[in-house]
């Protein structure tokens, strides 16, 4: 099978479950010829989709509704019809994890007082530059979503994105957040 990757990156202020102002999403698609991608034109839920994500009260079928329910409707925007399992011509099974992270950031900074002047006042400028690290942590969540060819099993369209989680998101950040996240990881599948 020909695959072609496609990789599409956004900066979006988003959040997988959340919103946070300098946050920043990636999302990107592999998949098969669109000539190939035109003959499928149902899909049914695969019963393998999983959601591990670190925090267990994550781990939730309003979450799984909320992905579910943004797939469903981006599917319906492309002209798919769902079905059963069975019959369908695409099986879509989703993975949903997170992970901790720190990010480390090294900083320098200058004193008052120009180099020059402090050479003039025989002072040194190490000592108006002080320098540290600033260290954060933070979950990162990844949303994987694969359409399979139900007659011979293989991924024809596989869609990523990774982002920072929130500790507290609400439902309706959320909701916007995984619809926006799923409309860019199918935004190359094309229209039946």
């Amino acid at each position: 099978m020909n695959i072609r990757f496609t990789l599409a990156t956004a900066a979006l202020i988003a959040t997988l479950f959340g919103c946070a102002s300098n946050d920043t999403s990636t999302s990107s698609a592999n998949y098969a010829s669109a000539e190939s991608l035109a003959a499928f034109r149902t899909y049914a839920w695969s019963p393998k989709r999983s959601l591990t994500l670190r925090d267990p009260s994550l781990n939730t079928g309003a979450v799984r509704g909320r992905i579910e329910a943004a797939v469903e409707a981006e599917m319906a925007t492309k002209g798919f019809t769902k079905t059963s399992p069975d019959t369908a011509d695409l099986l879509v099974n989703y993975a949903a994890a997170s992970r901790s992270m720190v990010s480390s950031q090294e900083f320098t900074g200058h004193g008052e007082l120009s180099e020059s002047r402090l050479d003039e006042e025989g002072g040194s400028s190490a000592a108006f530059a002080p320098r540290g690290t600033i260290e954060t942590d933070y979950e990162q969540g990844r949303l994987l979503l694969d359409l399979t060819d139900r007659r011979n099993g293989k991924v024809v369209y596989r869609g990523s994105t990774q982002t920072v989680l929130l500790k507290q998101p609400t439902p309706a950040k959320s909701a916007s957040r995984i619809n926006r996240m799923v409309k860019e990881m199918l935004k190359d599948l094309p229209k039946r």
